[in-house]
C-alpha cells in the first residue's frame, strides 16, 4: 500500500515536469520591435569666436539718485506729492513747520521797518546838511546808522529765506518720486530720509564679481540682462577696484538700454565676459 502512494506521488511530479518542459518548447516568441535609424542633420561649419561669459544676479537702480533729508526738524505740515509722481526740478515736496519761520518773519519786518525809518531820517537831515544846520559829523553818523539797519535787514532776510528753505523741500532734479516716507503730521528729525527720487537718466544694474571676472571686464563691455525672459542690452560703466568687506567681492555698474520696465530694487540675471 505505501510502495503504491509513492509511485501515485512521483507519477504526478513526472506529468508536471513533462507540462513544463512542453510549454517551453512550444511557447511563440515574442516579435522584436526594430530599433529605427538615428537622424543625424549635416551643418556646414564655418570660423567664428567663443565668447565664455558668467551668469550674475544683479538688482537695478536709477543712474541718477537723491535721497532727500530735512534741513532742520519740525513737524509735517504738507505732502504736495506721493510715489510715483513725476517731479520738476524746484518743485515743492513737503512742508515742514520749522517752529522758527514765524519768529524769522517777525525779525526780518521788524528789521525793515527799522531800515525804512533810519533812511526816512537819512532823507529829512540831508536837505539840513546842505543848508548847514546839520554839522558833517552828524550826518555821517546818520548815513551810519541807515547803512547799518539796512545790514541787518539783510541779515533777518537770509535768515528767513534759509526757514522758508527749511521749511519748503524742494526736488533737487528732475524725476520721479520713487519712496516717500513720510506723511501729513509726522515728526522728522534732520537724519531721517523722507523721499527718495530717480532722475531721467535711465537705469543701471549694480552686481558684484569675483577678482578673476573683474580682471577681464572693461569700461565698455557688453552685458546681457534678462528680466522675465526679456533681454536687454548694457554696458559696463564702472568697475570698483577695491573689494567691499561685507562681501569679499568687486561692485560693478553697467548701463541697461531698457529705460522703463524694470522698476528700480528689483533683481535681474545679467551676463557679462569672462574671458
Amino acid at each position: 500500500m505505501k510502495k503504491a502512494r509513492t509511485r501515485i506521488i512521483w507519477g504526478i511530479v513526472i506529468v508536471i515536469i513533462a507540462v513544463i518542459v512542453i510549454a517551453r518548447v512550444f511557447k511563440k516568441e515574442e516579435p522584436v520591435v526594430p530599433t529605427p535609424d538615428p537622424v543625424v542633420t549635416v551643418q556646414t561649419p564655418h570660423m567664428g569666436d567663443i565668447l565664455l561669459t558668467t551668469d550674475l544676479v544683479g538688482t537695478i537702480e536709477p543712474a541718477d539718485i537723491v535721497y532727500i533729508y530735512p534741513k532742520a526738524g519740525g513737524d509735517v505740515t504738507a505732502v504736495n506729492v506721493k510715489a510715483g509722481d513725476v517731479v520738476a526740478a524746484g518743485q515743492v515736496l513737503l512742508e515742514i513747520d520749522t517752529k522758527q519761520v514765524d519768529t524769522s518773519k517777525n525779525s526780518m519786518d521788524a528789521a525793515k521797518v527799522a531800515w525804512d525809518d533810519a533812511q526816512s531820517t537819512l532823507a529829512r537831515m540831508a536837505p539840513l546838511h546842505a543848508s548847514g544846520f546839520v554839522s558833517d559829523k552828524e550826518f555821517e553818523g546818520y548815513q551810519t546808522a541807515a547803512e547799518a539797519k539796512r545790514l541787518q535787514y539783510e541779515s533777518a532776510k537770509i535768515a528767513y529765506e534759509n526757514q522758508m528753505e527749511f521749511s519748503h523741500v524742494t526736488s533737487p532734479i528732475n524725476g520721479r518720486v520713487e519712496q516717500l516716507n513720510v506723511e501729513l503730521h509726522d515728526t522728522v528729525g534732520s537724519s531721517m530720509q523722507m523721499c527718495v527720487i530717480a532722475g531721467e537718466g535711465g537705469n543701471n544694474v549694480t552686481f558684484y564679481v569675483t577678482e578673476k571676472v573683474k580682471n577681464n571686464l572693461s569700461l565698455g563691455a557688453p552685458v546681457t540682462v534678462t528680466k522675465e525672459g526679456n533681454q536687454y542690452g548694457g554696458s559696463v560703466v564702472e568697475i570698483n577696484n577695491m573689494a567691499e568687506a561685507s562681501v569679499g567681492l568687486f561692485k560693478v555698474k553697467a548701463s541697461v538700454d531698457d529705460q522703463e520696465t524694470m522698476a528700480p530694487g528689483t533683481s535681474v540675471e545679467i551676463q557679462v565676459p569672462s574671458a
